[in-house]
């Protein structure tokens, strides 16, 4: 007993004492789970994963995907495809390029007026034109930034490949070959009346 309170002694002096956790087990390791439960519970309790969502939104929120939005936005930008894929059928804008073809469209089935014909076409032109652009901005865009707008918890990282790129240079060539038409179109209009077809 003496050298037992002599040795215990001297390991304090010493600094040498092991100092025991109250989270450990009788055979002397410490209660691995135990651990981590308090370490994830106070850890949810001082940062919540999603400060602003709840984890049922974090699970269900939809990924956007870049490359599809260039896609819609180069095809069907003129019908507002890209802006219902990214913001949903509530979104103004989209509505107003469908009501714009949906109005077009009456026009020349009905052959209304030509006054109103142009109207609706140029409104159609302008559409087209902010589609194509849409395309441009969209896939210019970074991906973390894109995934901060569109993505932010939705729970995965956009990567973007070649076929964005491939996509851009597209969408430039054709609102360029678009854009010179026009140009060509509305000044022969202008200037003859339409003698070149």
């Amino acid at each position: 007993m003496a050298n037992r309170a002599l040795c215990q002694r001297q390991k304090v002096r010493t600094g040498a004492t092991r100092m025991t956790s109250p989270l450990t087990m009788r055979s002397g390791m410490p209660d691995i789970h135990r651990e981590l439960s308090i370490f994830s519970t106070k850890y949810a309790a001082a940062k919540p994963l999603l400060p602003d969502q709840s984890l049922n939104q974090y699970m269900t929120t939809s990924h956007k995907n870049k490359t599809f939005s260039t896609l819609l936005a180069t095809l069907f930008g003129s019908l507002g495809a890209h802006r219902f894929y990214l913001y949903g059928k509530k979104d103004v804008w989209a509505w107003v390029a469908v009501l714009i073809f949906a109005a077009l469209f009456v026009v020349v089935m009905a052959q209304l007026p030509q006054t109103l014909l142009i109207t609706f076409l140029v409104l159609f032109l302008i559409s087209f034109f902010a589609g194509l652009i849409a395309a441009l901005v969209i896939g210019l865009t970074p991906d973390e930034k894109w995934d901060k707008q569109h993505n932010a918890a939705s729970g995965y990282a956009s990567d973007s490949g070649w076929a964005v790129i491939l996509l851009v240079i597209l969408t430039f060539a054709l609102g360029s070959t678009a854009l010179i038409a026009a140009i060509a179109r509305a000044f022969d209009l202008y200037l003859t009346g339409g003698a070149f077809g």
